[in-house]
């Protein structure tokens, strides 16, 4: 699921509208999908829960590093593991709507 065949625009606007200047890339992991790549300038967002037919269960290392524009996230349902750095240097992030399922968030 990663590389040019990989990327699936997976991420929508606070109301639920797919963003057309967005993109992401994933990579299978054992249990999911794991998002390693975003690409877009959305001040709120929403990762949907699943992508190709899969649950997203994870955020890569650095996905969202120094996005300082984004102000609020809800990520996955299903989401299981937020790797290192995720949202580093977000310096106007104030919400983030983590699921229930939410099993580890890596250490800085």
């Amino acid at each position: 699921m990663s590389g040019t065949d990989g990327k699936y625009l997976a991420a929508v606007d606070s109301q639920g509208i797919k963003l057309p200047n967005a993109y992401t890339d994933y990579i299978q992991a054992e249990n999911g999908l794991t998002l390693v790549s975003y690409a877009g300038q959305e001040t709120e967002l929403r990762l949907e829960d699943e992508c190709f037919g899969m649950n997203v269960t994870g955020i890569g290392e650095k996905v969202f590093y120094m996005f300082a524009y984004l102000k609020s996230i809800k990520l996955p349902s299903k989401l299981r593991e937020i790797g290192r750095a995720a949202f580093a240097g977000c310096s106007d992030l104030t919400k983030i709507d983590f699921p229930a399922s939410l099993e580890m968030i890596a250490p800085e």
